[in-house]
């Protein structure tokens, strides 16, 4: 995030940064959701349970492509997601700045951080959150196919469900989300001061750690810590966005059993999941999650620093430009 570039340029970076990052994570994705919902067959055997072996497992099944289920979505998803959240987070980080300048009122960095990804964090995914519906349904697809496109799919969900389907599970959601992304900016803002201040007392460790890798490194820590602390809201969701009739109605349409809930209130679907699977069905899909999760935040981070050192390289021409006419 860079103060020093305009709005347009902050919501095209982050914009580029989800739609990249979600292509390069897709597969990881389709296997944790998968994970995540579902159920064990007779004598407690699930269908998926190592990351290689699952993986090989899905392209023999159901091609490679199979790997990308749902991805037109989750680019959608993806790219509205940073362009909100991106935008957001920096008219947060200009509030907090103008409050400093202005009314003299400083606010610690490690606080304007939280604060701002929590509010950019749930603003996006109020607006975005049908397409993360559609794209998991998409995901859990087999061969046969009930969704083929997203409208052809939204048109089945408020058919069949009613509108207000389209925000199944939200509510987890939005609670998860608040200290995922919130501790998400927040450890990396630590380790990147950490590794500032580590290449300042060795000077010759700058040539190692440069800006690219020390926020490739943060972003994957960040995403590990953040993942941790939210898996069991994530599990909720998942189960809550594919509970109801249409499914009931179209199983054979799942390349797995699903694993029946029955509700979409958060504190009924929280006992039923206790009830049926224990703690570690809050749990279910952690391993493919860690890996997106570290892989996905740290090329977030990543990608969004060259976003903006391409932004920043543009806006130095223009103004050579400029300086050159006048």
């Amino acid at each position: 995030m860079s103060n020093e570039l305009s709005n347009i340029q902050n919501t095209i970076s982050g914009a580029v940064t989800g739609l990249l990052s979600g292509l390069m994570t897709s597969p990881f994705d389709v296997l944790k959701i998968r994970m995540q919902l579902q159920k064990a067959s007779n004598g407690g055997v699930l269908k998926y349970n190592h990351i290689i072996k699952s993986i090989i497992k899905i392209c023999r099944e159901e091609g490679i492509r199979a790997l990308w289920k749902g991805s037109i979505a989750a680019q959608y998803l993806s790219i509205s997601y940073g362009a909100v959240q991106f935008f957001i987070y920096e008219q947060c980080m200009k509030t907090f700045n103008k409050l400093r300048d202005e009314k003299h009122y400083p606010i610690p960095s490690s606080v304007q951080n939280f604060v701002s990804g929590a509010i950019s964090g749930a603003n996006a995914v109020i607006v975005t959150y049908p397409f993360d519906l559609l794209r998991t349904r998409f995901a859990t697809q087999g061969n046969h196919h009930l969704y083929r496109n997203i409208p052809q799919a939204t048109y089945l969900v408020i058919k069949n469900e009613g509108i207000k389907s389209l925000y199944k599970g939200v509510v987890p959601s939005i609670v998860s989300i608040i200290p995922y992304i919130g501790t998400s900016f927040q450890a990396h803002a630590a380790v990147m001061n950490y590794f500032n201040r580590f290449t300042d007392k060795y000077p010759n460790t700058k040539k190692y750690f440069n800006d690219g890798t020390k926020n490739f490194i943060s972003g994957g820590m960040a995403g590990i810590l953040s993942k941790c602390v939210t898996m069991p809201l994530d599990n909720m969701r998942k189960v809550m966005q594919v509970n109801g009739e249409l499914a009931r109605r179209h199983r054979n349409v799942y390349a797995i059993e699903i694993q029946e809930n029955n509700s979409t209130q958060f504190f009924t679907c929280m006992k039923n999941m206790y009830r049926t699977e224990g703690v570690k069905g809050f749990y279910k899909g952690l391993k493919p999650s860690l890996v997106k999760s570290t892989y996905g935040t740290a090329l977030t981070f990543f990608l969004l620093n060259e976003c903006h050192t391409v932004c920043r390289w543009y806006n130095k021409q223009k103004r050579l430009r400029e300086e050159k006419n006048e």
